[in-house]
């Protein structure tokens, strides 16, 4: 009966499993843990240790700070029976696996009256108890593949038990844990009634109600954000769209060699081209833009004079090579400063390497 009561919790966001309960009616507590979503960090306070059953280093050293300092982080939430104590309690219980030790990072206590107590304190490190509850949290955060299989294997056999064998019992899918305050006394207590809630003041109300306003003003504001920022995001994109769109013609006009060396510096900025091109030898204005002036020139010419039988012959060897090269830089697009929107070359001997060289 109870198996089907639970199988038929909705179906939202966390699995949740009652993992122990203190049964002294009048003062009883139930432990569950959301055994779905184990998040991991590292925490750089930890220092480097071997992991069990991990063969040594060769090197025979110890291992080097931050190794095996990974921690698995698991949400736990205790309901409470007595009037005396709060509703429930929400933990954050930390559990570090290659040490077998445990710490409760955060403790969130919600109360009858409707405060809400929150601690970031928790406590320091220790041993992960042989038994009981932390003890099964310990499991749910590093045995996961036993979870995982206990899981699959009772999706099948369409009964809990293998849950069970590790001291899980499933209640549920719930994205809240006020639910499960709630499946608690009507499922595991109904021999008893919950605890009044204490009406809240007409102050109360309106302090809550000035709390939630300016959390949604806060909400509107961060939104207003997101969406002057995805504007401006969009308005960069589509400047940026049609200048590219403008000035590619220019490259598309020019013969395909130098389509297949200049085409992808179409839009280059100022310091792009520099970095590349180095300095121009001269920057002219030349209408709405600049024009940056490259060039060089390679002289390997040499006179021969050769004696023959018949007289001297005069001849020359080597070639005079010069290239031009003028790159027209103009402003536009969704970046700042000059861009790249034209080129214009002239000669044989264009290579990077000689650019502003005269005379090599």
């Amino acid at each position: 009966m109870m198996f089907a009561a639970l199988h038929g919790a909705p179906v939202q966001a966390a699995e949740w499993a009652m993992i122990d309960s203190v049964e002294s009616k009048g003062d009883r507590a139930i432990y569950y843990a959301d055994y779905s979503d184990v998040t991991l960090h590292n925490d750089a306070s930890l220092t480097g240790v071997p992991v069990p059953g991990k063969p040594p280093r060769r090197d025979d050293l110890p291992p080097p700070p931050f190794e095996n300092t990974e921690v698995a982080f698991v949400e736990v939430m205790q309901v409470f029976e007595s009037a005396a104590k709060p509703r429930y309690n929400n933990y954050r219980v930390a559990a570090d696996c290659a040490r077998r030790q445990m710490r409760i990072a955060t403790v969130d206590s919600i109360f009858r009256d409707h405060r809400t107590a929150f601690s970031s304190q928790g406590t320091g490190w220790f041993d992960v108890p042989p038994d009981g509850w932390l003890s099964r949290v310990n499991t749910i955060a590093c045995d996961r593949q036993a979870i995982v299989a206990a899981t699959a294997k009772a999706a099948r056999d369409k009964s809990y038990d293998p849950m069970i064998e590790l001291g899980l019992l499933p209640i549920g899918n719930f994205v809240m844990t006020a639910p499960i305050e709630e499946l608690t006394w009507s499922t595991f207590w109904t021999d008893a009634t919950p605890p009044p809630l204490r009406p809240q003041s007409e102050a109360e109300v309106r302090a809550m109600k000035q709390k939630v306003d300016e959390m949604m003003a806060n909400l509107k504001s961060q939104l207003d954000g997101y969406v002057a920022m995805g504007e401006a995001a969009l308005a960069d994109q589509t400047g940026e769209r049609d200048f590219m769109a403008r000035i590619r013609p220019n490259f598309q006009g020019k013969t395909r060699v130098q389509q297949a060396i200049f085409g992808s510096m179409a839009g280059w900025t100022e310091a792009e081209v520099i970095e590349f091109w180095g300095r121009p030898a001269a920057v002219r204005q030349v209408g709405g833009t600049q024009a940056f002036d490259y060039e060089s020139s390679y002289d390997t010419r040499q006179l021969i004079v050769q004696q023959l039988a018949t007289g001297y012959v005069e001849y020359q060897v080597g070639d005079f090579e010069h290239c031009a090269l003028t790159l027209f830089m103009a402003p536009g697009g969704s970046k700042p400063g000059l861009r790249l929107v034209d080129f214009a070359i002239s000669g044989d001997n264009c290579r990077r390497a000689t650019l502003n060289q005269i005379g090599r």
